[in-house]
């Protein structure tokens, strides 16, 4: 179960150009694991409760172009186990 707030706020810039930044942290409980989740840097057994942070930025240019970026940490709160990662995505419309 993931449970908690994330914030965004919009920013238009005279050009056009939208700027949004993004924030996020979420408790995230694990129940009722049979032998614990196996990870990479250990083991997630039934009962822990941690905390993940969520970060990205979007920015949306005035000539239809677009940059997604997110990344994440989990783990805080919970001993020999950490994860992490991210997307990159950039798009560019095609004229009609």
């Amino acid at each position: 179960m993931r449970f908690g707030p994330s914030l965004a706020r919009e920013v238009v810039r005279d050009n056009g150009t939208v700027i949004r930044p993004k924030l996020g942290i979420t408790g995230v409980w694990n129940f009722d694991i049979q032998n614990g989740a196996a990870g990479t840097t250990g083991s997630l057994g039934t009962e822990q409760l941690r905390a993940r942070i969520d970060a990205g930025l979007t920015i949306i240019g005035s000539n239809s172009w677009s940059l997604d970026v997110n990344g994440y940490f989990d783990g805080l709160g919970v001993d020999d186990y950490d994860a992490y990662g991210g997307t990159a995505k950039f798009s560019v419309a095609l004229p009609r």
